[in-house]
């Protein structure tokens, strides 16, 4: 009977008058149902609000596809009805909130029962992927997904009697931390605020901000790289640049000594490509082909891994005047990672009487012995 009244009050569809309790039917709501259930997920729960503002919660699950024709058999459990005035509808505001936030959780503070929503469909979409009591409990189980040198930290700040005062005060409560996706730490950015006047409910959202914080990372690391490579050079002689690379995205910084020798530019990924541009155009006559075949990533970074350093000894034109000059790239351990030092200097070691050794392009595959 349930069944029978709600496709005739929302879909004007008499299952009696038809004689059959199939058909097909088309409305947004199936629609949504079934684009989630078939993009998304095997199963997924629904709050659909209805033309006349009824909210329907509903639970949709894929049963089987028919692997000839590609049809799929979804059934849809009508759990609940919500008459228009018994309140607002949550999952409106999730889905309005869903271009920001990747994860949501409205939160009843009186019981600390909870409702979770998961943006889908790039953002312009919501389906509830949980409910159920104890919010703060359940954030304290789900601890483990939280990076493991942020967990004393997450844990510490993500208290209720925090939160409430944090919303009393500012009405806001923020908190930024990592979360692993498989072995990688991925910056995420919490942000809580009371859902009404009442407060007794809150909605908390969470974010992907991992690429505008290591944008920030990136920036502080550059000028920090920049000023320590600038004290280097100040001490020492015969360095033309200096470089610090990031030996997976090729992004780079860079300080130079001598208006002379060419500057790599802005700092960007692409470490390797534009050193060799620049560099193949100030190159002596007759060496760039073996500057080509010598110098490359592949070529580095085989090198530093069984050797632990590449060296190449070339000539380039520096001021006017035709100079040797030796490129020497090894790796260091900074910031939980490796990266990778690269210095240009003048040939002053050993060679002929002016200090020059002989022409030509050498590459020397590390110093020392192998690493083990």
């Amino acid at each position: 009977q349930a069944y029978r009244d709600i496709l005739m009050r929302f879909f004007d569809i008499d299952i009696i008058a038809r004689g059959s309790a199939f058909m097909p039917f088309d409305t947004p709501f199936m629609d949504n149902v079934i684009r989630a259930c078939c993009e998304q997920d095997m199963r997924s729960f629904f709050d659909e609000r209805m033309p006349d503002g009824s909210i329907v919660h509903s639970f949709a699950r894929r049963i089987a596809q028919n692997p000839l024709s590609g049809e799929i058999a979804i059934a849809v459990a009508v759990l609940s009805v919500a008459d228009p005035d018994e309140g607002i509808s949550y999952v409106d505001i999730a889905r309005a909130l869903a271009s920001d936030y990747y994860s949501m959780f409205v939160v009843d503070l009186e019981t600390d029962s909870y409702i979770e929503y998961r943006s889908v469909r790039d953002g312009q979409d919501v389906a509830v992927e949980s409910h159920g009591d104890g919010f703060f409990e359940m954030a304290e189980r789900r601890r483990g997904r939280v990076f493991e040198k942020d967990r004393e930290a997450f844990s510490a700040a993500f208290d209720k009697d925090k939160i409430v005062r944090a919303l009393d005060e500012r009405g806001v409560y923020k908190l930024t931390y990592r979360l692993l996706e498989g072995d990688r730490p991925v910056y995420v950015s919490m942000k809580v605020t009371y859902l009404q006047s009442t407060r007794t409910k809150i909605i908390v959202g969470i974010s992907d901000v991992d690429a505008e914080m290591r944008r920030r990372e990136h920036l502080r690391r550059l000028g920090e790289e920049r000023a320590a490579l600038g004290r280097v050079l100040a001490l020492s002689d015969g360095y033309l640049a200096l470089y610090t690379v990031d030996p997976d995205s090729g992004a780079f910084v860079e300080f130079v000594s001598s208006d002379d020798y060419p500057s790599l530019g802005t700092p960007d990924e692409g470490f390797f490509e534009r050193f060799a541009d620049r560099t193949r155009d100030s190159l002596l006559e007759g060496e760039r082909e073996a500057f080509a075949e010598g110098f490359g990533r592949e070529r580095v970074l085989g090198a530093i891994g069984e050797h632990g350093s590449f060296s190449m000894h070339y000539g380039i034109m520096l001021g006017g005047a035709p100079r040797r000059v030796v490129l020497r790239v090894a790796s260091f351990v900074g910031e939980e990672r490796s990266w990778l030092l690269a210095s240009v200097r003048t040939w002053v070691e050993r060679g002929d009487a002016q200090g020059q050794p002989a022409s030509g392009v050498t590459v020397v595959s590390g110093q020392g012995h192998p690493r083990p």
